[in-house]
């Protein structure tokens, strides 16, 4: 494309350059408050929906506490929201300061910032929606305990090594972390009670997590392909463990299901192909779907084996799921 054109304008109070392609015309601007676009939230709030002229915003944004336009009849009032998509796709900003007076962040706010490292989040927001931080270049990231949970696909997709979840935190929604490459350590708070399908999916880099005794089944694929998982727990609790939920953890070595598990779905644990100690303390068989142990590791006596409790060697039978029965655990 050849470029007809280049003026240098002022929008909203700041310098952009416009370059005239075609008859499209693009802004790029150093990121300011003078190059954001709000509209009112009500009769005492303004919210963001996105930067005046659809400036492409460079290097670090601190976002207003408040805005005064005389859209708006010239008074200054608080902004406390992020509008759906009002930052999306701004691929040269590398950090956000959140304000104090935001409560909410709407979804798909930071979409595809790919070079967003960096951003404050206030305690005073207590809903982030879906998809806000997908596809970013975020490393660490603390969410405040005014947040109670973690959205659908929140993280999904992006470089963040290590973050922090408030105490508040009781659901963590599916695809939250998924296909997160450089996770590496999570701590989930003792009153999450919910982990939704594919939450941590291809989370390549995570080595042991610690599931909180409050969850009580754990959602299909929620940790397919963490191929670099050595350690988990299981709490006493989970009755259901999901399709595909642990498939190709293949650094997975020893794995303890507690004896209130009633269910293993599909190919649960297949393809774990370190995984040469298995634990069931269940009196009571589960139901297993297909496949649920295909593929793991054989044990010191050349089986794929599963140790079961004494007292129920006969209702488990000399062969369950495929793996040979050693009766030799107490219960």
């Amino acid at each position: 494309m050849i470029l007809s054109e280049a003026d240098n304008l002022i929008v909203g109070g700041s310098d952009v350059n416009c370059v005239r392609m075609n008859q499209f015309f693009i802004y790029e601007a150093t990121a300011s408050a003078n190059s954001l676009s709000f509209l009112d939230n009500g009769s005492s709030a303004h919210k963001l929906i996105g930067t005046v002229n659809s400036a492409k915003l460079k290097g670090s944004l601190t976002i207003p506490s408040s805005h005064n336009s005389s859209s708006f009849g010239g008074t200054a009032k608080p902004v406390n929201r992020l509008e759906n998509e009002a930052l999306s796709f701004q691929r040269e900003l590398t950090t956000v300061v959140i304000p104090s007076s935001v409560t909410t962040i709407g979804e798909l706010v930071f979409y595809n910032c790919s070079a967003l490292e960096n951003i404050t989040i206030p305690s005073s927001v207590t809903s982030i929606g879906n998809t806000a931080f997908s596809a970013t270049n975020l490393k660490g990231v603390t969410i405040p305990d005014s947040v109670t949970v973690i959205a659908n696909s929140l993280f999904m997709g992006s470089k963040i090594d290590t973050v922090t979840l408030g105490d508040s935190v009781t659901s963590i929604q599916a695809n939250a972390f998924s296909n997160c490459s450089k996770l590496t350590s999570i701590t989930i708070p003792d009153s999450v009670t919910s982990i939704g399908d594919s939450a941590f999916q291809r989370c390549t880099s995570l080595n042991s997590l610690t599931i909180p005794d409050g969850v009580t089944s754990i959602g299909v694929n929620t940790f397919n392909r963490c191929s670099n998982l050595s350690s988990i727990n299981i709490p006493d609790g989970v009755t259901n463990i999901g399709g595909h939920a642990f498939r190709n953890c293949s650094s997975l070595t020893t794995i303890t299901i507690p004896d209130s598990i009633t269910q293993i779905g599909p190919s649960a644990f297949r393809d774990c192909t370190s995984l040469s100690r298995i634990n069931c303390l269940a009196t009571t068989p589960p139901t297993m779907g297909n496949g649920a142990f295909s593929s793991v590791a054989f044990d010191t006596n050349g089986f794929q084996s599963i140790h079961v409790p004494a007292s129920a060697s006969s209702a488990y039978g000399s062969v369950f799921a495929g793996l040979t029965v050693v009766a030799d655990l107490s219960g």
